[in-house]
């Protein structure tokens, strides 16, 4: 029988909370059991894991795996514990090294696909996690910017579970403290994880952040669950992607047009996979410009 302990965190009203994540491996019939995650939430984070982690080419563990998260009294599982509750799956089953659990908390969604999404209350949780004496957080990639300078945390920015799973064989790689030289004109950015080469006025889709207003005095922030065309504008030095979202033919509480992404989040336009067939609330022009698309090729 083997078990590893990490971390993870959780948002409560405005303030992070520290989650505890064990997880034990022994011999039987091949199975994940979760436990102190609320019913609902039961079945969506055992499948995100799973997808997760075939679709990153890890073959699935022959073990009964139990999976367990403390404090129990947390009434919502936030899914920013996904990727904690992976890597430690994944550490109980031999796959992953378990030298650096212990002393790190993850956050963020995992995606289908093996990506590392975006979660609220990053800031918070990185905030808890050096309160208890926590130093190192593995976030997504989406936030390394604004996470980069918290006081007192080794902030370590990933887009996919192989990035973590690496991270926790190698160490830490090349030193992105470093300032980047100026560039005149940014090169085309190629991500071995990213769905197309982006270049600066490709058409592309990407899920934008809304603004939805919680209380007449709060809004959150919340990612779209559709995804909406827009155009490249702008190649970061950091390797992140400004796009500018399409005017919509009904209003849409959109934090602004312009907007920034990892390149493993864009679909190129006309992509006709499981995630892009759902269009937006611009079902008409979605509709029309995909129709177009399909007569020219």
């Amino acid at each position: 029988m083997t078990s590893v302990a990490t971390h993870s965190a959780a948002l409560i009203g405005v303030t992070g909370r520290i989650l505890d994540i064990e997880a034990t491996a022994e011999p039987g019939p091949a199975g994940l059991h979760l436990i102190g995650i609320p019913e609902r939430s039961l079945w969506p984070a055992r499948e995100r894991m799973r997808a997760g982690v075939l679709n990153s080419g890890i073959a699935w563990p022959e073990a009964k795996v139990t999976v367990s998260v403390h404090p129990e009294t947390i009434p919502v599982y936030d899914s920013a514990a996904d990727l904690a509750l992976t890597v430690a799956f994944l550490a109980a089953t031999g796959n992953a090294p378990p030298e650096r659990l212990a002393r790190t908390v993850f956050l963020g969604e995992l995606g289908l696909n093996g990506g590392i999404r975006p979660v609220r209350g990053v800031l918070p949780a990185i905030s808890a996690a050096v309160e208890g004496g926590l130093t190192t957080v593995v976030v997504p990639a989406f936030f390394a910017e604004i996470t980069a300078q918290v006081p007192g945390a080794e902030v370590i920015p990933a887009a996919c579970l192989i990035d973590v799973l690496t991270w926790l064989r190698d160490g830490p790689g090349e030193d992105t403290t470093r300032p980047t030289p100026a560039r005149v004109t940014p090169p085309i950015q190629v991500d071995r994880r990213a769905r197309q080469v982006t270049r600066v006025g490709e058409r592309v889709l990407v899920r934008p952040f809304l603004r939805i207003p919680i209380r007449p005095w709060w809004a959150e922030p919340y990612q779209s669950p559709f995804y909406y065309p827009g155009t490249v504008v702008e190649i970061t030095d950091s390797g992140r992607v400004r796009v500018e979202l399409d005017e919509p033919h009904s209003p849409a509480p959109w934090e602004s047009r312009l907007q920034l992404f990892h390149p493993t989040e864009i679909h190129r336009y006309g992509c006709r996979c499981l995630e892009c067939a759902k269009p937006g609330q611009d079902v008409p022009r979605f509709l029309a410009d995909q129709a177009q698309l399909t007569q020219e090729q």
